[in-house]
């Protein structure tokens, strides 16, 4: 499922990292946690959290304000708009859809580091409509997608980043996909296989840096998919590349969205 959330600025001027995604992703992963106890019980109970695994088929995309409400001052966004939105989106059975809509209403993010604070009340929620599902769908990112492969320096094993007019870009994108398919509890890790993909990238690729633990380096675009419907959904509602639940990998339907 995919919620649009609308925040109530609680601050006549609010002040926030342009990083943000670490803050939000952990406000996600508390209310997640913390707020329900029978939500947590049935994440725990249906496989998608054990011990020190965290429930992390999730993602959102950009915060979105209003282009006249914000400035920004060196690392910071000075936000002067009454109200804002995200996306954020879930890959969970829709007998547990309704513990999702519950844990967000009027909950309240803090996004907070060392050099300011920001509140922002939930103040609205509303479901966003499914895609009409196909074999082959447009896609728009909603926040940047990061791909990244394996590669051994000097004896130790790092990640590099792919542009997306690489040619190992496709053959890591699609792997990434089935892979968080297989993360899913109850779901086959040899049901799809690549062959049954294709990637095609529509527009020029925009470059974005972004701070989450590290420097990681992702990209905007819009790309054609050609993949069975089920891991179309996985994509969509899980999020495409890596760090998902960090905020990466959020997408629209470009056609409708």
């Amino acid at each position: 499922m995919q919620l649009q959330l609308t925040f109530e600025n609680r601050q006549k001027t609010a002040i926030i990292p342009i990083n943000y995604q670490r803050g939000i992703s952990a406000w996600i992963y508390k209310t997640i946690e913390n707020s329900n106890p029978e939500f947590s019980d049935w994440l725990h109970n249906n496989g998608y959290m054990s011990g020190t695994k965290r429930f992390k088929l999730f993602t959102f995309s950009k915060l979105v304000i209003p282009q006249n409400g914000y400035t920004l001052y060196t690392d910071r966004f000075i936000i002067s708009a009454p109200e804002l939105q995200l996306t954020v989106s879930f890959l969970l059975p829709e007998q547990a859809e309704h513990f999702v809509v519950g844990i967000f209403k009027e909950s309240v993010c803090t996004l907070v580091d060392t050099n300011s604070s920001a509140n922002f009340k939930v103040v609205r929620l509303e479901r966003v409509p499914e895609p009409i599902w196909d074999e082959t769908m447009i896609w728009r990112t909603a926040s940047a997608i990061l791909v990244s492969k394996p590669e051994e320096r000097n004896g130790k094993l790092n990640h590099v980043y792919i542009h997306p007019d690489e040619p190992e870009y496709e053959h890591y994108f699609i792997q990434n996909l089935i892979s968080t398919y297989s993360a899913v509890p109850g779901n086959s890790p040899d049901k799809y296989t690549a062959n049954q993909c294709k990637l095609s990238i529509l527009t020029e690729p925009y470059r974005k840096g972004i701070l989450l633990k590290t420097k990681v380096i992702a990209y905007e675009f819009e790309f054609k998919l050609l993949a069975p419907v089920e891991l179309q959904k996985v994509g969509y509602y899980a999020g495409f590349g890596k760090s998902n639940a960090m905020g990466l990998g959020n997408v629209v339907n470009a056609v409708s969205g």
